[in-house]
C-alpha cells in the first residue's frame, strides 16, 4: 500500500512538473500564435502561477506551525485557484466560440447572449447543488465550483462538436490553432467529467486517475504541436441560398432592430380610424373653402 501512494505521488508529482515547463515553454517559446487567444494565455499564466503557489506549500509546508494549519493553508489555495480556473475556462470557450463564427456577425452577437445566460444557469445549478441543511461552508465551496466546472466541461465538448459540425462552411479547417485550443480543452472536460463522475476509482494508480493526472499535459502536447504548425488561412466563407446557417445568421442581425411598425386592430377600430381619417379630412377641405 505504502509503496503505491509513493507511486502514484511521483507520477502525478511527474506529470505536475511537466504541465509547469510545457506552459511556460508554449507562453515563451510562441508568445505571438499564443497572444492571438487572450483569454487561452490567461489559462496557461494561471497554470503557472499555480504551481509557484501550490507546489511549495505542499512540498515544503512554509506556512502554519501545525499539519491542520498547513492543510487549511493548500486547501484555500488549492480550491482558489481552481475557482478561477473554472471561470477562466469558461471564458476561454467563449473566446473561441466567437473566433469561429467571426464570419457570421449575426449568430456571433447572439453567441454572446447565449453564453451569459449558460453562464448564469450554470452558476444557478452549481448554487442548487451545493446548498444542503448539513453542508459546512467548506463543503458548499468545493460543491459549487465543482458542479461548475462540470457544466463549462459539457460546454466544452459542445463546443468541439459544433466546430465539427459547422467546421468546413465556417472556412475553420483541421489544421487551424482554433480547432487545437478545442481539442486540448475537450481532454480537459473528458477527463474531468469521467474523473468526477461514473468512473471514478479509489486505486490510485488505475487508467482513470493516471489519465486525469496526465489530461493537462496531453492537452499542452496538442496546443504545442498546433502553435508551431502553420496556421492556414481562413478561407471566404461561401453558403448557398438555402443555408440553415445563413439563415440564422439573418435572423440573429434583426434581433434587438425595432424595423417598422405595424397597426394590428379589429374591423370595428379600423372602420373608425378611417372614419375618423375621412372626417378630419373633409374638415379640412371645408375649412380652406370657407377661407377662400
Amino acid at each position: 500500500m505504502h509503496s503505491t501512494v509513493h507511486q502514484s505521488v511521483l507520477l502525478t508529482d511527474g506529470f505536475w512538473m511537466a504541465e509547469f515547463v510545457l506552459c511556460l515553454a508554449l507562453l515563451v517559446s510562441r508568445r505571438k500564435q499564443v497572444a492571438q487567444f487572450f483569454w487561452l494565455k490567461s489559462f496557461l499564466w494561471l497554470k503557472v502561477i499555480s504551481f509557484l503557489v501550490l507546489f511549495p506549500l505542499i512540498t515544503w509546508h512554509p506556512f502554519g506551525s501545525t499539519a491542520t494549519q498547513k492543510y487549511v493553508v493548500y486547501f484555500s489555495a488549492y480550491w482558489g485557484l481552481y475557482a478561477m480556473e473554472a471561470l477562466i475556462c469558461f471564458l476561454v470557450i467563449r473566446e473561441l466560440f466567437l473566433v469561429s463564427l467571426s464570419p457570421l456577425e449575426g449568430l456571433r452577437r447572439l453567441g454572446m447572449i447565449l453564453f451569459a445566460w449558460v453562464a448564469a444557469i450554470a452558476a444557478v445549478v452549481a448554487l442548487a447543488v451545493s446548498i444542503g441543511p448539513s453542508h459546512t461552508g467548506i463543503q458548499f465551496m468545493i460543491m459549487a465550483v465543482s458542479e461548475f466546472q462540470r457544466c463549462q466541461g459539457v460546454l466544452q465538448l459542445s463546443l468541439l462538436v459544433f466546430l465539427f459540425m459547422v467546421a468546413r462552411p465556417l472556412g475553420v479547417t483541421t489544421n487551424n490553432r482554433i480547432f487545437g485550443a478545442s481539442i486540448g480543452f475537450s481532454i480537459l472536460a473528458v477527463s474531468d467529467l469521467v474523473y468526477s463522475g461514473w468512473f471514478h476509482s479509489q486505486t490510485l494508480l488505475s487508467s482513470v486517475n493516471i489519465f486525469h493526472a496526465a489530461s493537462l499535459t496531453i492537452a499542452l502536447c496538442v496546443w504545442t504541436v498546433y502553435a508551431y504548425l502553420p496556421d492556414p488561412k481562413r478561407v471566404p466563407v461561401t453558403l448557398p441560398m438555402t443555408s440553415a446557417l445563413l439563415r440564422w445568421n439573418e435572423v440573429a442581425k434583426s434581433l434587438g432592430k425595432s424595423g417598422g411598425r405595424v397597426m394590428v386592430v379589429g374591423n370595428q377600430e379600423a372602420l373608425d380610424h378611417d372614419m375618423a381619417a375621412w372626417n378630419k379630412a373633409v374638415a379640412v377641405v371645408n375649412a380652406k373653402h370657407t377661407a377662400a
